[in-house]
């Protein structure tokens, strides 16, 4: 299988070192176009048939988000190629979509092709359809015009992804390299990734980490004691451990929760 690619940003040199990059590293990747702009872009797919944008964010006229609709329609994975933006970042690491910092690292390019080439095996030899990207852009699109914080959270699994609502996570767990979710649905989702894989992507304004293992969500909190070691209970009933070297941090977190969210 050969995937068909195009590069889109506005700037010649990031065009063309990211192209030779490819091409000297990614022998199942065939770059077919360049576009300077979005607007150029859109021509590109509208008369070919592509598997992969490498798309930076910052670029005149209009950023590499507002693409994001027409990838939906052409069923096109989605790599973006950016310079440091926390917030963009947290945005795209929310909805599991790939993401290249510039300088581009080689071996993170390749990972980053490793994974669009496996989903797109996983979608022609099992038949999978394309809603569950389709949702993770969409997640995407609403977390970037989101004025406030990051409101949805793709994850990623065998057979596609899981869109949920940032706000429904009761907790989150490590178990060595994996990520338990536990949802006020009572679903609960493992994620082949690390908990700290996450940790930037969660708002620290009312997610805390209480325990190496153990990340929640003060919405969620509905009592803490330290009669018999420090201890919080769950709106779900389930008690977690505070480690005692984090209770000083949490005690604080909560009372700034507290204030921030008084009805009085």
């Amino acid at each position: 299988m050969i995937l068909k690619a195009i590069i889109v940003d506005d700037e010649e040199y990031s065009r063309k070192s990211l192209y030779y990059l490819i091409q000297s590293n990614c022998p199942f990747v065939n770059v077919i176009g360049m576009s300077r702009s979005v607007a150029d872009a859109r021509t590109l797919l509208k008369v070919n048939s592509i598997d992969i944008v490498f798309l930076d964010i910052a670029m005149p006229s209009e950023n590499g988000f507002e693409l994001l609709p027409d990838l939906e329609r052409n069923e096109t994975s989605v790599v973006f190629t950016t310079a440091y933006d926390q917030y963009a970042l947290r945005a795209i690491k929310a909805s599991a979509i790939d993401y290249l910092l510039k300088p581009v690292n080689i071996e993170e390019l390749k990972g980053c092709v490793e994974k669009v080439f496996a989903w797109k095996a996983l979608k022609l030899y099992q038949n999978i359809d394309n809603k569950t990207y389709t949702a993770s852009l969409k997640s995407l699109s609403e977390n970037i015009n989101s004025s406030n914080d990051i409101r949805k959270i793709s994850l990623p699994g065998s057979n596609g992804f899981k869109v949920k609502d940032i706000s429904d996570i009761i907790y989150i767990e490590a178990d060595n390299n994996y990520t338990r979710f536990y949802f006020v649905d009572s679903e609960n989702i493992i994620v082949a990734k690390a908990m700290k894989e996450f940790e930037e992507v969660l708002s620290p304004e009312y997610f805390v980490k209480i325990h190496k293992s153990n990340i929640i969500n003060l919405h969620h909190l509905k009592d803490y004691s330290h009669k018999n070691g420090y201890t919080v209970k769950l709106q779900n009933q389930i008690e977690l451990q505070v480690s005692r070297r984090r209770s000083a941090e949490f005690h604080e977190r909560v009372k700034i929760f507290l204030h921030n969210n008084s009805t009085i």
